[in-house]
């Protein structure tokens, strides 16, 4: 046998194998060591006992141990420890039994560096259950093992899953109580009796199976009053309780109701209804026991059936019974499963004949028509009474009186020996009567009496109040009747003296003290009496004074001789107040505009009794009027006046200066932007065009004459030259001077005379045969004219650029080939014998197409906003009779509108897009002599929705009050109006917007002619020739019946609205009154119109054939101003008075004034006018 050293020799790592022969194997080399004497016996012993063993077939084998993975953490414990490979059961352990269990299954076991053993598997992996880990058979422990487990938490889940209860005395099993999470406190409404003593039972389900126990589960053993409460404990696995709380709640029943009883009524009752109200007050609840004690009474409902008296009606005689039936309607909470009675009847006993002698009312009237009077005292009914009466003053001493009367509780009045009654009449005997009257109790035992005794009363002072007990005289006075006299005269509104009879009251003054003090706020006692308007005498009641003393104090003569205030006024200007007013000492210094000559200076003093004179010229008495005194003096220097007090001492003095204002300027106007109106080559001839420019105003406080001045400054054009390129703009600076010799004119405050204004360089038209040009309209090419107007112009297509700003775009007597291009808003786009097979606006853009004369435009495509109107619009006729008449009538064909399109020339009648709108009937003339006339208007859209609008023609289009597809108009009188309907189809923002033709609406009386043609009236033939520029409301020729009037109104067109029409008739001039209307009154002959004046406007636009000036013209009590441009206008009486003021205007304006001249000043403009 070999040995082995094997105490020389390294130990095996943990990866050696034993061998089943005893021979070992070693893995690394052997290291043998030095054999040192002082071991050798040592070493033998070994060898022998290694021997010994390797004799006996065995050999000591190697130890592996088993741990766990993270131990400290896991939870877990594992034994044994160790293994030496043959043991291959191992136990796990928690360490913490109370909140943690063995895990369910091993995550992993390795042995050695191998990887993990397969799960569930008894040869080559490891089973595991319950804790106990066992290696596969076929596995070869060789080396340590290593578990991968974790203890499991146990759970803490206590909840329950579901809950039932069941009482079984009341045959109820198994009702669900619907469980919330988290919520442990339960009330479960039975909502009928549970007695007392009952069991109830519940069944818990836990919702961690297996795991939580119900613990406790006691239920309600013995059920108590109303409410039962059961506990359940839910322990979870880790020992976790919860506890569920549930209470029952029932209802209590009905028991007995206690008999009701009722006493005798103590009040008389005429119907069941008011004993109902009575017993409802009484026995209002009934008493009542239940089976808990829950409830002790119970509303009770009280009602009277005829069923329940043997078919009779309420009884209300004296002591009578009635039944009436009770019943228990509102049980509340309680139930009545026992069937308890809850109605019945009760037997109830009328109240005993009344013992009361009580007056509910006593009055008295005087003769049949006399109002009722009440008498006045006690009416209580105890004892006898005695009631005195008087009369008004001035009954008569026969007079006949009727006393009404009547009793509580069925008592009754009469006379003696007579019958009882109601109403009891006497008549006075010399002003005086009495009645004696029984009043009897119900019970007929009971009674008292009663006596009303009448007079009437004598003439008497009733009333004096009022009468001050100081007064201050008006006015100064010598004696003492002086003062009596302005006593008698006193304002009697806050005295008030009454008689009886109504005969008139006054004060009767008199003096009776020492010597009357007259002095100026001295004291004198006056004593006054109460007489009759005439002087005589009356008695007074005896609760009032007539007579007494007034201290009567004299009137105080005021030293005041101040100012109140002090204001002047230049003719035709504003009231001015000079504050705070200085004395003469200092001097009021008031500067007034240039040119003022005279002024109107008006004192008002601080007390109205002061008096106001003139100090020095001029000599003039003043006007006085209500407190103020006004004179009209030229400008002065000094202007002095005195006002002196009411004592005629005292006096103080005034003086005004008057300053009269420079010439200034008081106003430039000067447009910001202006086109040249024809081609300048340099700045010179730019400002040669500029002095002609319109909108440019230069107002003074005089007449010195003014203007601009120009010049071109580089500093203000970039430091670049003048350009007298076409479009291009040049900035030229202004400044307002005087017109002539002089000094320089100075500026009004604030006003300002300086200025610049960008000037557009004139932009010639494009003209003449360019049909294969491209008009595109940019900043850089800024055309706004096509075609002269003279000679033909055709261009391709034109073209406006977006971004451009285009005020004006006019194309005249031009065709466009192809398409006119919208892409920016134009303000106005006017055409005049112009061709254009199409014309497009973008979205979101605008312009106006004003169409003069002559023009063809195949389509409009509008996605912008687009109106389309008349250069003059005019009333037009458009007849529709059938759809096959349908098309637009006019200049345009076709319309495509997707935005918003608006068409005023009432020549279109039919559009397409989104809002699409047909208009397939249009209203008609219509004339009638009945009560009213209906306008019709059929109207279709496939996308839109259509709304109507009516308007009426008065002197302008109004409001109708019509808004559907029909109109119906009444007769108010007779005449002839103008109509016509707006209709409009809108889909979402587009909209389309079309008018219909003016129509004439005529009401006339029976036997009155609809045209102006009598076989018996002679008729006259009123021509009116067409003239270029201008369209004329009526006709060429018109036929009227002799003696009437003609009118007629002129329009003018763009290019021509700035001439001045002449019309004559017969070489005679006449001229438009305030609306433009023409008139020739009372034709006898045929009459031949002429209108003259009518030119082209310039290229300057100066007016050159009829100067527009201001002027004023008055008809009847009208007075009609035109005020040309913005000016002040004033109108001023012929006494000087201001009657109108207008601030910064232009136009035409009319008032109403009253006859008398009058100055009207427009600007610097004067003149007179007369209204008679």
């Amino acid at each position: 046998m070999k040995r082995a050293n094997l105490l020389l020799t390294d130990q095996p790592s943990s990866k050696s194998k034993m061998a089943t022969t005893g021979h070992s194997t070693p893995s690394g080399s052997a290291r043998t060591k030095t054999a040192k004497g002082l071991f050798s016996h040592f070493m033998f012993l070994a060898s022998l006992l290694l021997i010994s063993l390797l004799t006996s077939g065995k050999v000591l084998a190697t130890e592996y141990t088993v741990t766990l993975a993270d131990a400290e953490n896991c939870g877990l414990s594992v034994s044994p420890g160790t293994t030496d490979g043959n043991t291959k059961e191992f136990t796990l352990t928690v360490t913490d039994g109370t909140n943690t269990k063995l895990p369910d299954e091993l995550e992993s076991v390795v042995i050695g560096t191998n990887e993990g053993l397969t799960a569930n598997d008894g040869t080559s992996g490891y089973t595991y259950s319950n804790g106990t880990l066992t290696i596969g058979s076929g596995v070869t422990i060789d080396g340590n093992i290593v578990i991968i487990a974790s203890a499991k938490p146990k759970s803490n889940d206590a909840s329950l899953k579901s809950l039932t209860y069941s009482i079984a005395s009341m045959s109820i099993t198994d009702q669900a109580i619907e469980l919330q999470s988290e919520t442990y406190t339960y009330t479960v409404e039975l909502n009928q009796f549970v007695a007392n003593a009952t069991a109830i039972s519940l069944t818990p389900t836990v919702t961690a199976t297996g795991l939580a126990n119900v613990t406790a589960n006691l239920g309600v053993a013995s059920y108590s009053g109303l409410t039962g409460d059961a506990t359940i404990t839910v322990t979870a696995e880790n020992g976790t309780t919860q506890d569920y709380t549930i209470t029952f709640t029932s209802k209590d029943k009905l028991k007995t109701v206690e008999t009701i009883t009722v006493a005798q009524l103590t009040e008389r009752y005429a119907d069941a209804s008011s004993v109902i109200t009575a017993l409802g007050a009484s026995n209002e609840n009934a008493t009542v026991t239940s089976e808990k004690s829950t409830v002790t009474t119970l509303p009770v409902t009280w009602s009277y059936s005829e069923a329940d008296n043997g078919s009779s009606l309420y009884n209300a005689a004296v002591e009578a019974t009635n039944n009436f039936r009770w019943t228990l309607n509102d049980l509340g909470e309680l139930l009545n499963p026992d069937n308890v009675a809850v109605t019945g009847t009760v037997s109830v006993q009328n109240a005993a004949a009344s013992d009361k002698t009580v007056i509910s009312s006593l009055t008295y009237k005087i003769g049949e028509e006399g109002q009722s009077t009440a008498v006045t005292g006690d009416l209580s009914g105890i004892g006898d009474q005695t009631y005195a009466v008087e009369l008004p003053y001035g009954t008569a001493a026969d007079a006949s009186i009727t006393v009404n009367i009547a009793c509580n509780d069925n008592a009754t009045a009469k006379l003696a020996g007579e019958e009882a009654a109601t109403e009891f009449p006497l008549t006075l005997s010399e002003s005086k009567a009495s009645l004696a009257l029984i009043i009897t109790a119900e019970n007929g035992s009971t009674t008292r009496n009663v006596t009303i005794n009448f007079t009437t009363a004598k003439e008497l002072v009733t009333v004096v109040a009022g009468v001050p007990k100081t007064y201050t005289l008006p006015k100064v006075v010598a004696d003492e009747n002086a003062a009596i006299a302005l006593l008698d005269a006193m304002d009697m509104k806050t005295i008030t003296l009454t008689a009886n009879s109504g005969a008139p009251l006054k004060l009767k003054w008199a003096y009776s003290g020492d010597e009357f003090n007259k002095a100026s706020g001295q004291s004198n006692n006056f004593t006054w009496t109460v007489v009759k308007e005439d002087g005589s005498e009356i008695a007074a009641d005896q609760k009032v004074t007539v007579t007494g003393t007034t201290a009567v104090t004299n009137y105080t003569v005021s030293a005041e001789a101040g100012i109140g205030t002090l204001t002047y006024q230049v003719a035709g200007g504003s009231i001015e107040t000079i504050a705070p007013v200085k004395e003469a000492s200092e001097t009021n210094d008031v500067t007034v505009a240039y040119g003022t000559k005279s002024i109107t200076v008006s004192i008002t003093p601080t007390d109205s009794k002061a008096t106001v004179s003139l100090t020095e010229q001029p000599n003039e008495h003043g006007t006085l009027v209500e407190g103020v005194t006004s004179y009209e003096t030229p400008v002065l220097e000094a202007f002095k006046f005195t006002i002196t007090a009411e004592d005629g001492t005292t006096a103080k003095n005034f003086i005004i200066k008057f300053i009269v204002d420079k010439e200034k300027i008081t106003a430039v106007t000067v447009p910001a932007t202006y086109k040249l109106t024809e081609a300048a080559k340099d700045e010179a001839a730019a400002i040669a065009l500029l002095a002609d420019m319109d909108g440019v105003v230069i107002k003074t406080n005089g007449v010195i004459p003014t203007k601009l001045s120009w010049t071109y400054e580089k500093s203000k054009n970039n430091s670049k030259d003048y350009s007298s390129e076409g479009g291009k703009t040049n900035v030229f600076s202004w400044s307002a001077v005087r017109d002539g010799e002089g000094d320089a004119l100075e500026a009004a405050t604030s006003v300002t005379i300086q200025g610049t204004t960008t000037v557009t360089n004139f932009m010639p038209a494009v003209t003449g045969d360019q049909s294969t040009t491209d008009v595109q309209i940019t900043n850089d090419n800024p055309v706004d004219k096509i075609g002269d107007g003279q000679t033909a112009t055709t261009v391709k297509s034109v073209e406006i650029a977006a971004g451009v700003t285009t005020e004006q775009l006019t194309i005249s007597k031009a065709e466009i080939k192809e398409k006119l291009d919208l892409k920016e808003s134009v303000g106005e786009i006017v055409l005049n014998e112009t061709m254009i097979p199409e014309i497009t606006l973008a979205t979101g853009k605008t312009t106006t197409l004003t169409l003069q004369s002559g023009n063809e435009i195949t389509k409009i495509t509008n996605e912008g906003t687009l109106v389309l109107q008349d250069a003059a619009i005019a009333p037009r006729t458009l007849a529709i009779e059938t759809r096959a008449a349908l098309a637009n009538k006019g200049a345009v064909g076709t319309v495509v509108n997707n935005g918003v399109f608006t068409d005023k020339t009432a020549t279109i009648v039919t559009v397409e897009g989104n809002a699409d709108l047909t208009i397939t009937t249009l209203p008609k003339d219509q004339s009638t002599t009945g009560k009213s006339i209906t306008l019709n208007v059929v109207a279709e859209t496939t996308n839109g929705a259509i709304t109507y609008k009516w308007q009426k023609y008065t002197t302008q289009w109004v409001e109708a009050n019509g808004t559907d597809a029909s109109l119906k108009i009444d007769k108010t009188q007779d005449g002839s109006i103008k109509y016509r309907c707006e209709v409009k189809s809108t889909k979402n923002a587009a909209t389309t917007t079309l008018y219909t033709p003016a129509v004439t609406v005529t009401f006339r009386t029976e036997g009155t002619p609809s045209e102006p043609s009598n076989p018996s009236t002679p008729t006259y033939t009123v021509s009116l020739d067409k003239v270029t520029g201008a369209t004329f409301s009526k006709s060429e020729t018109t036929t009227v019946d002799e003696g009437d009037n003609f009118s007629f109104k002129i329009t003018l067109d763009k290019d021509y609205d700035q001439s001045k029409p002449v019309v004559t008739v017969d070489g005679k001039a006449i001229t438009a009154d305030a609306d433009g209307n023409y008139t020739i009154k009372n034709i006898q002959k045929d009459i031949k119109i002429i209108v003259s004046g009518i030119v082209k406007n310039t290229a300057t636009g100066i007016e050159e054939n009829v100067a527009d000036v201001a002027r004023a013209w008055t008809v009847g009590s009208t007075l009609y101003i035109h005020v040309p441009e913005t000016s002040d206008v004033y109108v001023i009486s012929g006494t000087g008075a201001l009657q109108q003021q207008l601030r910064g205007v232009s136009g035409d304006y009319n008032m109403q004034l009253r006859a008398g001249f009058y100055i009207v000043r427009i600007g610097n403009v004067s003149q007179k006018v007369i209204i008679r």
